[in-house]
């Protein structure tokens, strides 16, 4: 009986692989949708970071970046038009009629399940562009107000945000998620290059934001927004 049960456990692990082979098999066969060259900038390499799992394996993670993202920090700039509005998020499926001066809106869109639609992602496109043409003229005004800078310690500080920049324009990725839909061939028809655009699965957060005081009294009301907190890619390769 022993026998009979290790020959049935080998060839349920031959089935295994047998299946598994096929699924690998079937999703290299045909034409790619798009290929794109990317560089080290665009693809993370590194170990399986759960030191608790017995994964030895390493994984190759996509790096990606919004527009509006224009500060080197990440802050969101909101003085930047974003694609990522409350048209766009129900057009992805979301409710976005609740309204948002109500004092149970924050409540009420924080209960949103996610949703799974796709991404389209420029690869060295305009929005790289402009992200570069952005950091560079900071670094100029950084500059101009380091040649004024009187104090040794503000000088220090300056000069180390320049260099700061400095590295993230070598190590920045240039894939931007520029728009979104649920339907990739309408998706496909308006974004056909396929070396520059990657259309992909995503999966999409509502949230909702306030836009910051910046001007008024303290006590002002500020402006409420939605928006999606972030589109996170539901896979990672292993090597």
């Amino acid at each position: 009986m022993k026998r009979y049960g290790l020959i049935a456990a080998i060839g349920l692990i031959v089935l295994t692989n047998v299946i598994v082979l096929a699924g690998v098999a079937y999703n290299r066969s045909g034409e790619p949708d798009a290929t794109v060259q990317l560089t080290e900038r665009e693809l993370l390499w590194k170990d399986n970071w759960i030191s608790e799992s017995e994964d030895s394996g390493l994984y190759l993670t996509l790096r990606w970046h919004m527009p509006g993202y224009y500060n080197y920090n990440y802050y969101w700039d909101r003085r930047r038009d974003t694609w990522l509005d409350q048209q766009k998020l129900a057009e992805l499926g979301f409710n976005t009629d609740f309204p948002l001066k109500d004092k149970k809106a924050s409540r009420y869109y924080s209960r949103q399940l996610p949703r799974q639609a796709y991404v389209v992602l420029e690869f060295n496109g305009d929005s790289y562009q402009n992200w570069l043409k952005e950091v560079r003229k900071h670094i100029e005004e950084t500059r101009q107000e380091l040649s004024e800078e009187k104090r040794p310690e503000k000088k220090i500080d300056l000069g180390n945000d320049i260099r700061d920049i400095q590295w993230k324009i070598i190590t920045r990725s240039h894939l931007f998620a520029i728009d979104g839909g649920q339907d990739p061939q309408i998706l496909r028809k308006q974004y056909s290059d396929q070396s520059k655009y990657i259309i992909t699965p995503a999966v999409f957060n509502i949230s909702m934001h306030y836009v910051p005081r910046k001007k008024g009294p303290p006590k002002s009301p500020k402006k409420p927004y939605l928006s999606a907190g972030f589109a996170k890619f539901p896979f990672r390769k292993s090597m």
